[in-house]
This record gives C-alpha cells, sequence and structure tokens, in this order.
C-alpha cells in the first residue's frame, strides 16, 4: 500500500505509475504481472496490470502499466490543448495485493 506520487499525463503506448510505498521484503521485480489498484472517483475502474517495477534512486516505485493509459478522456472535446482528464491523482491511496504460497 501507499500512495500515487506521478504518472504519465500524455496519451502513450508506454505508461507508468510512480509510487511511494515500502516493499517489506519483496523485490520490485516480483510486482510484474500483479495489480495495482488505487482509489479514484468510480467512474471508471483504476486497476492496471504492473508489467515491470524498479525502484529510483529517491526510493520511489516506478510500475511500469505498458499500453494501459490512466487518461479518461479529453477536458475539452472541441480544443485538445486544454489537456486531458485522467482516472487517477496524485495522492490517492493504493494497494497491490500479493499472494504467496508456503509449504
Amino acid at each position: 500500500t501507499g500512495n500515487v506520487c506521478d504518472f504519465t499525463k500524455e496519451l502513450s503506448i508506454e505508461n507508468e505509475i510512480v509510487v511511494s510505498a515500502e516493499l517489506s521484503g519483496i523485490s520490485a521485480s516480483e510486482l510484474a504481472g500483479q495489480y495495482i489498484y488505487i482509489e479514484n472517483d468510480g467512474i471508471h475502474n483504476a486497476a492496471y496490470r504492473i508489467e515491470d517495477a524498479s525502484v529510483r534512486s529517491d526510493g520511489k516505485l516506478v510500475l511500469n502499466i505498458g499500453d494501459a493509459s490512466p487518461v479518461r478522456q479529453y477536458a475539452d472535446e472541441y480544443d485538445f490543448s486544454k489537456g486531458y482528464v485522467y482516472d487517477i491523482e496524485a495522492g490517492k491511496a493504493f494497494r497491490i495485493p500479493l499472494s504467496y504460497e508456503t509449504k
């Protein structure tokens, strides 16, 4: 668990979500294939499959979500220069459920 710090804010086929979280005994590479669920306004789903993950020098976790975009729509469908509306935002809480099997 933790909070969203930043994310890709343009339409792209390569998207990232930067989060603040403590890994607590797991490596970033173990997050590949898992899903991140982010609090949002509920209009769209804010769940993204993590393609891979890495830790920056400042300790923030960078989650590669591939071609899944946090962009919901244009802010103004007649004036694209006004930017976008997003399904997520900085500061919102997230969770990445993990499961392990032990013998």
